[in-house]
Parts: C-alpha cells; structure tokens; sequence
C-alpha cells in the first residue's frame, strides 16, 4: 500500500507520518506539502503514485483539488492535526496513531513508539 502523507509545508507532520509508517507491513510511505513552496512540494505524479493520501488538515484537501483537479481512483482521508507539534515529538506520534486508527482502521496498527 503506497501512503502520501500531506501536511502544509511538508516538514514536520507529514515527515512524522511517513517516517513511521514506511516500512510498517510492507507500506511505502512518502511526504509533502500542500503549498506550492513547501519543503517537499507535492506533485500530480506523487498523488498518482498514492493508494491513499493523508491530509492533516481539511486546507490541504482543498488546496490539492484546487491545484490538481480531483483523482477519483485515490481515497483522501483527513486526520484532524493542526500545525501544533514539532517534528517527531512524542505527542505528534501519538496524536497521528490515534487518528490513523480512526480514520485508516484497515491498515496495521501504528503504536507512536519510538522505532529503532
């Protein structure tokens, strides 16, 4: 399953989700940011790419339809996380484990625990 993780700028949050989640039961994980000047833009390829696309916010949905039209074949959920978390931290993995059980019940459970 290939997993794009957005968030605005695609540093923190996004680059949190993918870091932990790539590799998880065979999961490919990837990051960006909805704005055109992100850290790691995202591109129609990379949205092509995804089985899934992870927002974090319900803007970045907005922004990525209105930048690249719709992709019907590729599910976008959102995970309800503001910008509040710095990179990594214990209560953003925790945060995007909770969420990732809600909104991506069928995928393989993430504990938010520091890996390795």
């Amino acid at each position: 399953m290939n997993l794009l993780f957005v968030c605005t700028m695609g540093r923190d949050r996004s680059y949190t989700a993918a870091r932990w989640y790539h590799g998880l039961n065979g999961i490919d994980a990837r990051y960006g940011g909805a704005h055109p000047h992100a850290h790691v833009p995202i591109t129609r390829e990379a949205m092509e790419w995804a089985d899934r696309i992870i927002t974090f916010e319900p803007h970045h949905q907005a922004s990525l339809t209105q930048r690249f039209g719709g992709l019907p074949h590729v599910p976008m959920v959102c995970l309800e996380i503001r910008n509040w978390y710095q990179r990594d931290s214990p209560l953003l993995r925790t945060r995007i484990a909770q969420e990732m059980a809600r909104v991506c019940p069928d995928l393989p459970a993430f504990d938010g625990i520091q890996r390795g």
